[in-house]
């Protein structure tokens, strides 16, 4: 019997319902339908793999300001170079965001994703305020489409980079020192 015949390539079909993973102070609870093939090389001791993953109604807490992203849906693709995702769907701080995220090499990680959401401006508004410590001093009304790009690589403490705009979408802008509102703001 040959090594090859011995140790083949294994193919992986696994579903988890509610599996809690934590490391530190975070925590995930995942509900996953994964498909992967791994391969493992004796006379090298390689290991390769690779497959997908459907993510259901997840959840991920724990994280610093943010505090947990919830609801979270996503069909991610992972080999031996990262894992990526073309279609992610959750909620962070209540707000429903659609992004795309890719995490490149295990071995000096960095993520990159983009992510947009059509939010009330009301709801942004408070979000600066409860969460950010941002206070406006005026009201806004409306809606926005909010788009942001972020890239961190995880050996750079402290240099996440984060560009992005809102478009503001027949927005209100009533400030407290101006009787006039600014109005239909687009």
């Amino acid at each position: 019997e040959t090594l090859a015949q011995a140790y083949p390539l294994r193919h992986i079909d696994s579903q988890s319902q509610n599996l809690v993973l934590s490391w530190q102070k975070n925590a995930a609870q995942l509900n996953t339908n994964l498909k992967a093939n791994l391969k493992y090389t004796l006379a090298d001791a390689k290991t390769e793999f690779s497959g997908q993953a459907a993510v259901n109604n997840s959840q991920v807490s724990g994280l610093g300001s943010i505090g947990e992203i919830v609801g979270i849906n996503a069909d991610l693709i992972f080999d031996n170079s990262g894992i990526s995702s073309d279609k992610l769907n959750a909620r962070i701080w209540g707000v429903p965001v659609q992004a795309k995220a890719k995490l490149s090499n295990f071995t000096d990680p960095l993520l990159e994703a983009s992510l947009t959401s059509t939010l009330s401006l009301a709801v942004l508004q408070g979000i600066l305020k409860d969460k950010l410590k941002i206070i406006l001093p005026g009201t806004l009304k409306g809606e926005g489409k909010l788009f942001l790009s972020l890239q961190n690589k995880f050996s750079s403490v402290g240099s996440l980079k984060i560009n992005g705009y809102l478009d503001f979408l027949k927005a209100d802008l009533k400030l407290e020192k101006i009787n006039s509102p600014f109005a239909e703001i687009s």
